[in-house]
């Protein structure tokens, strides 16, 4: 399937979306945008265990690691220096979902 028009659809439906809905939106699209960036890099390595990693890591946003880890927003931004992460932008923090597991289960032990 073509993307471009999957984007065309996904600009109609941005502006359709609800005012409150768009910070998930945007925290998800900085999320895409960093695996297409992760791609373009890992194809320019040799083909191997680090490029089929890359391409199968998945990043969680702030809302999905208070669901998931039971914490609180407020708690992530004040630890994040701590916390593997990603900050594609100013204001998208993003966790890539493997490590931060790790990094939990480390600690509950």
């Amino acid at each position: 399937m073509a993307l471009e028009p999957l984007l065309t659809e996904l600009m109609q439906l941005i502006t359709q979306a609800p005012v409150d809905r768009l910070p998930a939106v945007m925290s998800q699209l900085a999320a895409a945008q960093s695996s297409a960036a992760s791609r373009l890099l890992g194809n320019q390595m040799v083909p191997g265990p680090a490029l089929q990693t890359a391409e199968k890591e998945c990043y969680l946003t702030v809302e999905e690691v208070a669901d998931r880890f039971h914490v609180t927003a407020r708690w992530l931004y004040r630890n994040k220096k701590h916390l593997p992460h990603s900050q594609p932008t100013r204001k998208t923090l993003l966790f890539p979902e493997v490590a931060l597991t790790r990094w939990f289960a480390k600690r509950r032990v």
